[in-house]
């Protein structure tokens, strides 16, 4: 019977250092302290004749900290001999491995990782850039930083993105194996740093799929009477939110903006006199380089509600300036989905399930085109859609004016205050 991973820990120490074989040339090395070491041996060149050598793969353990469990020292074993038996010695390959990993010039993946998003940040709308800065910092440079990054080994990265899976974050697991992979191809491609067959370590395949379709986040889109008591909650905030987060919820409701868009927004932005909201390119979901800022005609529930929060936060750069804001000097962009579920409608609405309500609501209650809502929501076209391209280059200011007047209408007369 095969050896399993559970032998390998049970394995006593004894006065002398002692091997024991775990099949097809792998042993296990257990030294007096305890501690065990996975050991290779093999016959280079690959024929009858060839020498005899040892290839010293790592010390066991469960995988972390530079140790190996039985599986991947398998897995490791198999990976250097399809090297050996094409021609190539694994002990002149680690003696170049070593030297890499401690000389100078080493380069592990968090300097590549470094570079790549130092190069990548001018392209990035800002929402974007503190999602890879933080799934980099906190979740990946953690966990691979330190290490050589021709050292790390597909299987390791593949049971990461399967430990997030298993948690139920199939979606984060697929951001962060997807970063990982925009990484390797950076030190790949522009640092021409080899890999194993020239393939990425973090290359998706239909196994790194998630198994589930992620469920839109949820919204009053089909039940009226549950709009209004949700506009009608907003009013009378009685779980009493601050000043700040309250008209914050009422302009989202009215603007439909994402979060992040509309907690970063400037006063420069706002202009009273044409009535216009400008949220930069750089601002805006998916539209960084179109050289295009989106546009929000402001009705005139939400100049007011600007006008009043200006006289509390009009010494500020930022109209939502909180000082408490951690990573900016606004407001956190999840504020309005914390407010939104201590108002009582968890689970059943979100900040940015007034889109979708805008959406349906503005068809089915006021009539308007799905292409004029749908410019509204700053929505990237398709490049062969010529007839969404024709709506994005004439923008529509006027019939998109008018839409966001009813909408406020709409709102207004089934129960938001301002």
């Amino acid at each position: 019977m095969a050896m399993t991973d559970s032998d390998v820990r049970k394995l006593q120490p004894q006065e002398k250092r002692y091997v024991i074989s775990t099949g097809k040339g792998l042993i296990v090395e257990v030294h007096p302290n305890g501690s065990k070491y996975f050991i290779w041996q093999y016959q280079y060149p690959a024929i009858k004749t060839g020498k005899r050598k040892t290839y010293h793969i790592g010390k066991y353990g469960n995988g972390s900290d530079n140790t190996w469990t039985l599986k991947q020292a398998r897995d490791e074993k198999d990976r250097l001999n399809v090297l050996r038996k094409q021609g190539q010695d694994p002990q002149l390959l680690k003696s170049e491995e070593r030297k890499e990993a401690t000389g100078v010039g080493t380069i592990n993946f968090s300097d590549v990782a470094n570079q790549w998003i130092g190069r990548k940040l001018p392209s990035l709308a800002k929402s974007s850039a503190t999602e890879y800065r933080n799934m980099l910092n906190n979740e990946i440079i953690p966990k691979f930083g330190l290490r050589p990054i021709r050292n790390i080994r597909r299987e390791e990265i593949l049971d990461w993105h399967g430990f997030h899976e298993k948690r139920g974050k199939s979606s984060r697991a697929r951001k962060l194996l997807m970063t990982m992979r925009q990484v390797f191809e950076y030190a790949k491609n522009q640092m021409e740093i080899p890999f194993p067959n020239n393939l990425n370590p973090a290359r998706s395949d239909e196994f790194t799929q998630p198994t589930r379709k992620p469920k839109p986040l949820p919204s009053l889109t089909a039940d009226w009477d549950e709009v209004r008591k949700l506009l009608v909650a907003i009013s009378k905030n009685l779980v009493n939110a601050e000043f700040t987060t309250d008209i914050a919820t009422k302009i989202m409701a009215f603007t439909f903006l994402r979060a992040n868009s509309l907690v970063s927004a400037k006063w420069v932005d706002i202009d009273y006199e044409n009535r216009m909201w400008i949220t930069p390119d750089y601002d805006m979901k998916g539209r960084t380089g179109t050289g295009r800022d989106h546009l929000t005609p402001m009705s005139q529930p939400v100049i007011d509600l600007f006008k009043k929060l200006e006289s509390v936060n009009g010494s500020q750069e930022y109209c939502f300036y909180s000082p408490r804001g951690r990573d900016n000097p606004y407001m956190n962009s999840s504020t309005v989905n914390k407010h939104i579920r201590k108002l009582g409608f968890g689970g059943k609405h979100t900040a940015h399930g007034f889109r979708a309500m805008a959406t349906t609501y503005g068809q089915e209650k006021l009539g308007f085109a799905f292409e004029i809502i749908d410019l509204q929501l700053g929505h990237i076209k398709t490049k062969g859609d010529k007839i969404r391209q024709a709506y994005d280059r004439a923008q529509f200011i006027d019939e998109r004016t008018l839409f966001m007047d009813k909408w406020a209408d709409l709102l207004l007369e089934n129960g938001l205050e301002v």
